[in-house]
């Protein structure tokens, strides 16, 4: 029988106020609750007066807080992983949890505001967490069968409305919290690099690297083909930023690009990132640019081979492969390219090729009486016939 899963707000608001209401009912039932209450932040109790010290911790910057508190909801989930793994049920007691993690205090939701810990919050098989920063920042993740959904909010109802909103979050995305100008004008250039990697613009990207790269906008272009997205849907997490005169360092998570290392450098009131953007990217441009090449060399195929359905022939017309698939972008074999596709055949076979990568460029043999053969070369002249291409095999 299929699982009916609660909504996690109206379980959360639950959690929030099962105390008074076990306390004011006298004996209500948990379904009578839930029809009743919403949501409500954690109830707001006073903190106990602290204890006379006669030392003063140093406090810490509102971005070192977010990262403890980022820390500490990890500790907890891992703890809550094994609790789960033994039991096929996140239902535990906070002290159980807590006695799990490495110094990290764990207490239920409704005591989150008496407490500094991590809010823990259980329903059988879905579990939420919430910390509240010493920057006054909310986090919270939301772990069901589909993963875990991660949230922040200024508000405690922001946090859990990021960490539920059926959008699956794996990360925390941009949550540095800039404390000066530096800071301010390093995260906005990070930003806005990793945006232009996420949706290819290398004109963009060659604006944000530093006058002393010795890689050109056009080398840039050999290397990355325009409109190529490095890093898709991966979240860009700025961690910290470390400034030092003229130069600076951020930490950075964003996939494959992540870097606890990421230099800039100012050059005058500018920062720019000071790594060679072709070094930087060339590896990761070239793979990926070889999986999209492989994924239209397939959408192209599957328009080759409904044509030959249709005739019971490869030699048709290349431009009707754009009928069978109008992303497909058709062009004569000398001008193919990245993101563009050219054909011949004849009635028993026909040649598809594309363009890759860096000086490289895919082919495919379509034939009426053997499997497809699939090659590659540097130059599109070694490629452009079905004999060719075959002459290239790799698979």
């Amino acid at each position: 029988m299929a699982r009916v899963m609660t909504s996690p707000r109206t379980l959360i608001a639950f959690a929030a106020v099962a105390f008074a209401v076990t306390a004011c009912s006298g004996g209500a039932t948990e379904s009578s609750t839930l029809a009743k209450r919403a949501l409500v932040p954690p109830v707001e109790l006073p903190a106990p007066a602290p204890a006379t010290t006669t030392t003063t911790p140093t406090p810490r910057s509102p971005a070192e807080s977010d990262q403890l508190a980022r820390m500490e909801i990890r500790s907890v989930l891992a703890a809550a992983a094994e609790i789960y793994a033994e039991t096929g049920s996140y239902d535990a007691e906070p002290a159980t949890i807590a006695g799990l993690t490495e110094d990290v205090d764990v207490v239920a939701l409704e005591e989150a505001a008496l407490y500094d810990a991590v809010a823990y919050v259980a329903f059988d098989q879905r579990l939420t967490l919430h910390r509240q920063s010493a920057s006054g920042r909310w986090f919270c993740v939301d772990v069901t069968d589909d993963g875990a959904d991660h949230g922040a909010g200024d508000t405690f109802e922001q946090a859990l409305e990021d960490c539920t909103d059926d959008v699956l979050a794996t990360g925390w995305g941009d949550v540095f919290s800039p404390t000066g100008s530096d800071e301010a004008a390093i995260t906005a250039v990070v930003t806005a690099t990793f945006e232009a990697f996420e949706t290819g613009d290398t004109a963009r990207i060659h604006e944000l690297f530093g006058p002393s790269a010795t890689c050109t906008a056009m080398q840039l272009e050999t290397v990355w083909p325009a409109g190529l997205s490095l890093i898709e849907s991966q979240t860009l997490a700025l961690e910290a930023v470390t400034v030092s005169g003229d130069t600076a360092t951020a930490s950075v998570s964003a996939g494959p690009l992540s870097d606890p290392v990421w230099p800039l450098a100012k050059h005058g009131t500018d920062w720019l990132n000071s790594a060679d953007p072709c070094e930087l990217l060339a590896p990761l441009a070239t793979d990926r640019a070889n999986i999209a090449a492989g994924d239209t060399l397939e959408r192209g195929l599957f328009a080759v081979r409904s044509l030959y359905v249709e005739q019971s022939s490869f030699n048709f017309s290349p431009g009707l492969l754009a009928d069978i698939d109008a992303d497909l972008v058709v062009v004569p074999p000398g001008e193919v390219s990245f993101g563009t596709v050219a054909y011949r055949g004849n009635p028993n076979e026909g040649v598809l090729i594309t363009g890759a990568g860096s000086a490289m460029f895919l082919c495919a043999v379509e034939s009426s009486s053997a499997i497809t053969v699939y090659g590659a070369a540097a130059t599109i002249d070694e490629v452009d016939t079905a004999s060719r291409c075959r002459a290239h095999a790799t698979r």
